[in-house]
């Protein structure tokens, strides 16, 4: 009968610790020693008020799940931080080709056609001289080294 209230009373501290921050102790007329939350009234003056303290093995069970998850958000920033870069990258890749692809050809036209014709500003046309398309292909060569051969 004592194991069966010994653990009984094993149960309710234990439980009693999850709920509350303390517990009383009291005996009543029997002698029996009995522990609660709640006090008898009978009982009020004689019982003790016993204070339940943080368990030190699941404070620190708290603390290092606690340092697991502001890891665990730190890598996550890692990855989102540099799956961004990588898609920034890729992107100014991806424009640096097409410009690259773009001059190509530009520099192709103006090399296979004798004579170009360009519209103005007042919308007429007129041919390029000699000089302006060898100027159009300096800029042009110094377009394709910058978008084709990036540093």
């Amino acid at each position: 009968m004592h194991r069966l209230r010994f653990s009984i009373l094993i149960i309710l501290i234990t439980a009693s610790q999850a709920y509350s921050a303390s517990y009383s102790k009291w005996t009543d007329t029997e002698g029996n020693t009995h522990y609660g939350d709640k006090i008898p009234p009978a009982y009020s003056k004689s019982a003790e008020i016993i204070q339940v303290h943080p368990d030190p093995v699941h404070s620190n069970a708290t603390d290092s799940l606690q340092k697991k998850i502001e890891r665990l958000d730190e890598t996550n920033i890692k990855r989102r931080e540099a799956k961004e870069k990588e898609k920034r990258e890729k992107s100014e890749k991806d424009t640096l080709s097409k410009n690259c692809q773009q001059s190509k050809k530009q520099l192709k036209l103006l090399n296979e056609h004798g004579r170009i014709r360009i519209k103005q500003k007042n919308g007429d046309y007129r041919m390029l001289s000699d000089k302006e398309k060898q100027s159009k292909a300096r800029k042009i060569k110094e377009s394709i080294s910058k978008y084709c051969n990036p540093v």
